[in-house]
């Protein structure tokens, strides 16, 4: 969508008012219906965020969108962002910033995503199970990204994969939200 209606690059770093302004008009659009919003930010297209040369500027810039989506939904929803469905999903890159010290608010879904194989990459430590938000999945039952490594329908993960999977999932406490 940001290539139709966006304006400038999808840069944080250099482009935050167009970009808050944009997610600002969605969820004027969107508000008034049942959601679970996500939060963070990656690149266009699902690439690694541009912004930032090292992993503790990455990690001010997310933690900057954070606040500010927060602070979109306290104005244009008109409630305290805790009581509004939140979910963060920590996909590639951005799960290692996340060990690395991410500082996420407290009570959204942390969802876990898995390898793009079927296999969960990681699932929440003691601490992180007793966050008010909870946790949840973020699951590929098929993946497609290129030629090399697309998993075509045929191809799908294995309907055994995917139960030993969600077994250590609910097993783990990561139960507020299944994104497949």
């Amino acid at each position: 969508e940001w290539d139709v209606v966006g304006c400038g690059p999808w840069n944080y770093a250099v482009n935050r008012d167009s970009i808050y302004q944009y997610w600002k008009d969605r969820i004027a659009t969107n508000g008034q219906y049942e959601n679970i919003y996500t939060i963070g930010i990656r690149g266009q297209d699902d690439t690694e965020m541009e912004g930032g040369e090292t992993p503790e500027e990455k990690m001010a810039i997310i933690e900057q969108a954070f606040d500010d989506q927060r602070t979109i939904l306290n104005e244009v929803i008109g409630r305290d962002p805790k009581e509004i469905p939140q979910g963060f999903i920590p996909y590639t890159e951005v799960l290692g910033l996340y060990d690395r010290g991410l500082k996420l608010p407290e009570d959204p879904i942390i969802c876990w995503p898995d390898d793009n194989f079927g296999y969960i990459r990681r699932l929440p430590l003691p601490a992180e199970k007793e966050r008010s938000g909870g946790s949840g999945i973020y699951y590929h039952i098929q993946w497609l990204n290129g030629a090399t490594t697309a998993y075509m329908w045929l191809n799908t993960m294995p309907p055994a994969l995917i139960c030993e999977e969600m077994r250590k999932a609910y097993d783990f406490q990561s139960r507020e939200l299944w994104v497949l």
